[in-house]
């Protein structure tokens, strides 16, 4: 038997109200895990720093000492062996360059006659030239190797040189209490990246074997009890779980099952009875008896009650993304070591090229991923995306050629857009109507948690284990993406509940779908706000971010913990404005104003002189790039599932994404190879301000295209 329609409806509501009584109780429980994790990382991290810190400064000396005995002994070879007097050495300058370029720990080298007037040097500064006989040799001491003393704020080592038993010489190697507190400051920041990127990942599980374990199993089991008081016993509960949760849904869904056998067999004997009576008249009191148990008690075949939900997605989504971010702070330069002697274009475009086709292959992934998800489901296809995924890191690991470094990233780029394309209609078929923007963080948080945790590790593990070993360390968290996504939703094909993916009979095919589609001004006013948005990300963020910083002299962990603030940014702010966009319905205004601010922020480059120097307004830049796109990313979302459920039944869901994602994908595609072509042409602030021009010149375009669907439609557009 099936529930009527009004039934059906007042067990949704009761399971949307469960959910939201549930939501203090998870908060809380959330918050409380993340303070305690928060608070022992930090105290461990700080009893760590105390001890590098403690030990920095000894490190320091010793290797200072490793050199200047070096130094000194060659030195005193030329000056006893060979015979040259110290002033008449030749190229001792350059010589010192290069040791110093080799250990850049040490501040400078210097070369004193007996009298501690400065003979040869290198990056010693002008103050200390005459305060060097401050730790000169005193003649009444021993006879020693080496002394050390303090010089202001530099810790100097002498190494005196003789000759004949006179001091005919002395070596002095400088170690700077700057230096000291730079690395410090590296240590700090490297300690702040993982503490940010371990909360990430816990609190991202945390959620999801809550809502998994916890809070979906209990709001399923209070729907069953709500409905069952009404004489509904229409579902189960699905849960497999051995904990005390799984125990009481195993025990109801068995009490139901009792009962439900116990109302068959009433039913039964009701029958027998009736047909065994002889009078027709307390024959139907008997079948009237039946029909009104029948209405006042239902019950059905249904063997559970999975509610799909966009939040399923997001945890194998993000595990993803965190895999192909890992490579992001460095990707750029590590195509320049791939580049050819005599590339066929310039340097800067041959760099854009592999991020470019890469964007492309994506772009192509998208044209089939539509019908694919019809065929194969979302969760298959997220599966046959990781596999090419995984196929592709791999690849590139062993890549020996550019040439073969492109293909292999190009497979990545198809896996990637299979894998965005499936979860993205995932979220599109199970979000609800009144909290779209709010679904759609979900998968929007995915992806910039992905974002606050790959560029910052992968910087570090570029550093520490090398740049081309960072992709086998992506090809194994794809696979354990690939095995939370099987465990999660491999029971979910199986559901009596599906929401099906409707039939394309009467549907549109062809070029229908894009007729319809860029008929409509809104849509057109997505887009043209989309495609700056993708654009500024891969021409900024992916690609002139990581050159410009790496030109200012940063390394490859500090550049990545320079992107990680962009993700920060996304991730924290997402769902307060996915809240306030649904709340307010103002999603075009949301949409605006954060195009506007990106566009915007990237003319920081240009007022660097009052900003505090070049490396500060590229992080005025990626801030402000940061919380445009904040503003942007949901309430741009909510807007096309808007228009694609508005042409659901003219247009497959599916199909109309895959149309939407691949007009927007035309900025990935296009933003690296426009960012090295204005490279070539102009200075990197220049470039940005370029493409900032070009943002702000789209939401010019933006405003007009809704403006027109407005007089089309009158109270069409809430803005």
């Amino acid at each position: 038997m099936n529930v009527s329609a009004d039934r059906a409806a007042k067990q949704g509501s009761v399971g949307v109200q469960v959910s939201a009584q549930q939501r203090g109780l998870f908060l809380r429980l959330l918050v409380l895990g993340g303070v305690v994790m928060l608070v022992s990382q930090i105290v461990i991290s700080w009893i760590a720093l105390q001890g590098f810190e403690e030990d920095l400064k000894p490190e320091l000396n010793r290797k200072a000492i490793a050199v200047g005995r070096a130094l000194t002994s060659e030195l005193s070879y030329a000056i006893n062996d060979l015979g040259i007097p110290p002033s008449e050495l030749v190229g001792v300058d350059e010589y010192f360059r290069h040791i110093l370029d080799a250990n850049t720990d040490i501040q400078f080298l210097a070369l004193v006659d007996g009298s501690s007037r400065v003979m040869y040097e290198r990056n010693l500064p002008l103050d200390l030239r005459g305060r060097l006989k401050e730790n000169a040799y005193d003649p009444r001491a021993p006879a020693q190797a080496y002394w050390t003393g303090n010089i202001g704020k530099y810790l100097d080592s002498g190494f005196p040189i003789y000759s004949n038993g006179n001091l005919n010489a002395t070596l002095h190697v400088g170690v700077s209490g700057d230096n000291v507190r730079r690395q410090l400051a590296t240590v700090l920041y490297e300690i702040i990246a993982v503490i940010i990127v371990s909360m990430v990942i816990t609190l991202e599980f945390l959620m999801m074997f809550m809502s998994l374990r916890i809070l979906d199993p209990t709001a399923h089991i209070q729907k069953v009890l709500e409905a069952g008081s009404k004489g509904e016993f229409t579902q189960r509960v699905f849960l497999r779980a051995r904990n005390e949760i799984g125990l009481m849904v195993s025990n109801l869904n068995r009490l139901m099952y009792h009962l439900e056998q116990r109302y068959l067999d009433f039913q039964f004997e009701l029958r027998e009875l009736r047909d065994a009576q002889i009078d027709p008249l307390v024959s139907q009191k008997i079948a009237m008896l039946k029909t009104q148990a029948n209405r006042r008690y239902w019950f059905s075949d249904r063997l559970g009650l999975v509610e799909k939900t966009p939040s399923l997605i997001r945890v194998p989504f993000f595990l993803f993304i965190f895999s192909e971010e890992l490579s992001r702070s460095f990707f750029p330069l590590f195509v320049g070591s791939f580049i050819p002697i005599e590339p066929v274009f310039s340097y800067e475009v041959m760099i854009s090229l592999p991020i470019t086709l890469f964007m492309a292959a994506i772009f192509v992934a998208t044209l089939f991923a539509g019908k694919l998800t019809q065929r194969l489901g979302s969760s298959r296809l997220f599966l046959a995306g990781i596999c090419c995924a995984f196929v592709g890191y791999c690849g590139t690991y062993f890549s020996d050629s550019y040439t073969e470094l492109i293909l292999w990233r190009c497979l990545n780029g198809i896996g990637y857009g299979l894998i965005f394309n499936a979860c993205e209609t995932w979220v599109a078929l199970y979000a609800k109507e009144t909290n779209r923007a709010y679904s759609a963080s979900a998968f929007v948080g995915a992806i910039f948690a992905g974002y606050v945790c790959g560029p910052s590790m992968g910087g570090m593990f570029a550093d520490y284990v090398g740049q081309q070993m960072t992709f086998l360390i992506s090809a194994g968290l794809s696979v354990v993406s690939g095995l939370v996504a099987y465990q999660l939703l491999r029971d979910l094909d199986a559901e009596s509940n599906v929401k099906p993916i409707p039939s394309p009979e009467s549907k549109a095919t062809g070029l229908e779908p894009w007729k319809i589609l860029f008929g409509n001004a809104r849509f057109i006013g997505t887009v043209l706000t989309a495609v700056p948005t993708r654009a500024t990300l891969s021409a900024f963020l992916f690609f002139l971010v990581p050159l410009y910083l790496n030109h200012l002299g940063h390394s490859n962990t500090e550049i990545g913990q320079m992107m990680m603030l962009y993700g920060v940014l996304i991730v924290v702010g997402t769902p307060v404005i996915a809240r306030l966009a649904d709340h307010t319905r103002r999603y075009v205004t949301f949409t605006v104003a954060g195009a506007s601010l990106s566009g915007l922020g990237l003319f920081a480059g240009m007022a660097s002189g009052f900003l505090g120097g070049e490396s500060r307004a590229v992080l005025i830049a990626i801030i402000a790039v940061g919380t445009g796109h904040c503003l942007v990313m949901s309430p741009l979302y909510a807007i096309m599932q808007q228009i694609i459920y508005g042409y659901r039944n003219q247009i497959e869901i599916p199909v109309a994404i895959s149309i939407y994602r691949f007009v927007d994908r035309i900025g990935l595609v296009i933003g690296p190879l426009l960012a090295a072509l204005l490279v070539q042409q102009m200075s990197y602030p220049g470039a940005m301000a370029t493409i900032g021009g070009l943002v702000i010149l789209a939401v010019l375009l933006t405003l007009v295209a809704v403006n027109t669907d407005r007089r089309r439609v009158p109270g069409g557009v809430t803005a």
